[in-house]
């Protein structure tokens, strides 16, 4: 949890101009008029409140609903290649697909064991 909050900390500070809502031009500045001048003739208090609410909105809020980083821009998901339609050709190739990368790690873990720059791995002693 602490690396995820150093890591947060250093996105949002990383970000020219601050993180914002998507109803907002800038950080704390509404789109509406109305709204901003409504912001602007807030006492303290109220300003403080309203800053401890989007501290914690931050804190918590980890998929940016509401936010600018929540809205996917700059998003690349692969292409779904299972046949999601046909529920035995969709077991077989994950079955497949279990089989194949189960195989392939072990043949990684195999290569790295028996390699004479890793003294002891594999071995019940264990490496050093």
């Amino acid at each position: 949890m602490g690396f995820a909050a150093i890591f947060r900390c250093i996105e949002f500070g990383w970000v020219k101009g601050g993180r914002r809502k998507m109803n907002e031009v800038a950080p704390g500045i509404p789109r509406d008029p109305e709204e901003a001048k409504a912001i602007r003739e807030e006492g303290v208090v109220r300003k403080i409140a309203r800053a401890v609410v989007d501290v914690q909105e931050l804190t918590w809020n980890t998929r940016g609903i509401g936010y600018d980083f929540g809205t996917g821009n700059g998003l690349r998901l692969p292409k779904v290649v299972k046949l999601e339609h046909n529920r035995f050709a969709w077991l077989t190739e994950t079955a497949r697909n279990i089989v194949w990368r189960y195989l392939w790690m072990d043949l990684v873990t195999s290569f790295v064991k028996l390699q004479p720059w890793v003294p002891g791995v594999g071995t019940p002693a264990g490496g050093r």
